[in-house]
Formats: C-alpha cells, sequence, structure tokens
C-alpha cells in the first residue's frame, strides 16, 4: 500500500468558515442521486451536474 501525503493549501485557521458554507442536506439529494444512477447504470446530465457542483 502507497502511503499519501496530505497538506492543506489554506490556513487551518479558515476550516470554521468554510465548514460554515456546507449543508448536510445537499448530501441527501447526492446520495440519492447516486443510487438512482446506480440501478440504471449511468448518471442523466442533470444529475452529473448536481453532483459535480
Amino acid at each position: 500500500m502507497t502511503d499519501f501525503h496530505f497538506s492543506l493549501r489554506f490556513s487551518p485557521d479558515k476550516i470554521p468558515a468554510l465548514a460554515s458554507k456546507y449543508n448536510p442536506k445537499d448530501d441527501l439529494e447526492v446520495e440519492q442521486i447516486g443510487k438512482t444512477a446506480q440501478e440504471r447504470g449511468f448518471l442523466l446530465k442533470p444529475e452529473f451536474l448536481k453532483i459535480c457542483a
């Protein structure tokens, strides 16, 4: 297994401000899109654009 090194490209002090912009409810829609697309076998364009946003 390869070890990966992860380093932030910004100050950790900015994490709370960035986290405050995150809405966990968005995950529910993306998870549902994933389930639907998996059953179908592919993403529709609007679904792809939503999960990439």
